[in-house]
């Protein structure tokens, strides 16, 4: 009696995973998409925090100890990795979003 209610009929999440044996990889890849576009989403407030330090504190701000002196050429650093990390929370967005479906 009790090998039968182990039975991949009985419980549905048995059934579930039987189903999706197939796409399991597609399944990973989604899950790894949408962790990564949670990471990005949490970006943005952090580079408002390090464009104020760099307004704020000017040459010796936390971008400076990169070598970036010239608050100019740090707020153009910080303008390049903004446009590099949403467009990397985009791509992962629409990557998530296919994969899922």
């Amino acid at each position: 009696m009790r090998k039968k209610l182990l039975n991949s009929e009985t419980y549905p999440i048995s059934r579930l995973i039987n189903t999706f044996k197939n796409q399991i990889i597609t399944i990973r890849l989604a899950i790894l998409c949408s962790i990564i576009n949670k990471i990005l989403d949490l970006a943005p407030p952090v580079l408002i925090g390090i464009s104020i330090d760099i307004v704020s504190r000017g040459s010796n701000s936390w971008i400076s100890q990169f070598g970036i002196l010239k608050v100019t050429n740090q707020l153009l650093f910080l303008a390049i990795i903004s446009c590099l990390i949403w467009t990397a929370e985009s791509f992962s967005e629409y990557l998530y979003g296919y994969l899922w479906r």
